[in-house]
């Protein structure tokens, strides 16, 4: 049958369609002149959102927390993109509380990514969704969490998905594309508020830990809800090492143990390892802490092509909240579980990665001291396991 065409115009628009006639093809004119066509069977639903407003790139050499004073009221409310400048470098003298905007602050070049130098205890503060592309950080000046969720937030948070008394963050925390140094206290903490985060994504970032006894992190976690928790978090292609002597989170994730999807008004609730590289972290503790997960079926845990090396015992049972159970989905694959490089230690991960697939081989990191995490495993390169950016071009 021949399909119709369905030609939409829109000007301004805030709407979404749902494509329930599946003999139409969509038509999107441009004002180039430029005509695109879709397939109505490959499309779900169509939404315009609000498109960002755009300000000006931030000059090389700003401190950026007295540019975000100055210019914050000058902001839109809702959605904001903040362009930093090719190569730029910048500091950052204090806390930069977005509070409810919806900010995008990235590289207007991606090849060539500004550095941002935190100069004192600093944080990136929001109780809205939070984008963080291209841009590399130097954290090493402070003893603050690099994202600290907002002390003080909106009330009409509280429950806006329908269900609980969280504090409701809906949309997505995104570290994208970074590379972050120095870290002293926790990557990302909720400041002991009670927020349920809907999702969370760190993805292509290298994040180096300092790890410091001045900040308390050896008694919680990298990844620190204390209060609340994640929803649905997601680390993916990205290398997570601990270069401090001193101290060392105590977990990697950590949520209050209350925190599960239902009483955040979810149906499920996720946590998703891949392809991802873990070195030194939570040696002496446990990989994770949010037992509210544990043994639930609305829980989902995938951990898939991950090298975790001299880090925390038992970590298969811990990512999946401590037992195994066959109420939640779990998914393991391809992951290297090395306890102690030094002697040759494996986890016995076998009662909670059932897969079967556990590499038990060393990747033979080139200099991991220094950052170095190049695979010379022979396995590990040929399943291409761990943070791509270290393995050899096929």
């Amino acid at each position: 049958m021949k399909k119709k065409i369905l030609s939409i115009a829109v000007a301004f628009a805030s709407v979404a369609l749902t494509a329930n006639a599946q003999s139409y093809i969509m038509q999107i004119h441009k004002v180039d002149g430029t005509v695109t066509e879709i397939n109505a069977d490959d499309v779900d639903r169509i939404t315009f959102a609000e498109m960002p407003e755009a300000v000006e790139t931030v000059p090389s050499g700003t401190d950026l927390t007295a540019w975000y004073a100055e210019n914050a009221s000058s902001l839109a409310d809702s959605v904001v993109a903040i362009p930093l400048a090719a190569g730029g470098q910048y500091t950052m003298s204090g806390d930069i509380d977005f509070a409810s905007m919806n900010a995008n602050l990235y590289t207007v070049d991606a090849a060539n990514p500004a550095t941002v130098t935190l100069t004192a205890d600093a944080s990136l503060r929001t109780y809205a969704p939070l984008t963080v592309n291209g841009v590399n950080f130097d954290c090493s000046a402070s003893n603050a969490a690099f994202i600290k969720l907002s002390a003080n937030p909106d009330s009409t948070l509280v429950g806006a998905t329908g269900a609980g008394d969280y504090f409701n963050i809906m949309g997505t925390l995104q570290i994208a594309n970074c590379k972050i140094d120095g870290v002293n206290a926790q990557l990302i903490y909720d400041d002991n508020v009670k927020y349920c985060l809907e999702t969370c994504i760190i993805d292509n970032t290298v994040v180096k830990l300092t790890s410091s006894s001045a900040t308390g992190v050896s008694s919680n976690a990298v990844v620190y809800f204390k209060a609340g928790f994640i929803n649905d978090l997601t680390v993916h292609n990205s290398t997570f090492w601990q270069a401090s002597a001193e101290s060392d989170a105590k977990y990697f994730v950590q949520y209050n143990n209350s925190g599960r999807a239902d009483r955040g008004g979810y149906e499920m609730n996720y946590v998703n390892f891949t392809n991802s590289t873990f070195y030194n972290i939570a040696g002496s503790g446990q990989w994770a802490n949010y037992s509210g997960f544990s043994g639930k079926k609305t829980s989902t845990f995938v951990m898939t092509d991950c090298i975790f090396v001299d880090c925390a015992a038992d970590i298969a049972r811990r990512f999946i909240g401590g037992s195994f159970s066959t109420n939640p989905v779990i998914t393991f694959a391809n992951n290297t579980y090395l306890k102690d490089a030094a002697t040759g230690t494996y986890d016995s991960e076998e009662n909670f990665d059932k897969s079967g697939t556990a590499i038990k081989s060393d990747p033979m990191f080139a200099d991991p001291a220094n950052g170095d995490f190049t695979v010379g495993g022979a396995e590990q390169q040929a399943r291409r396991t761990g943070d791509p950016r270290w393995l050899a071009a096929e």
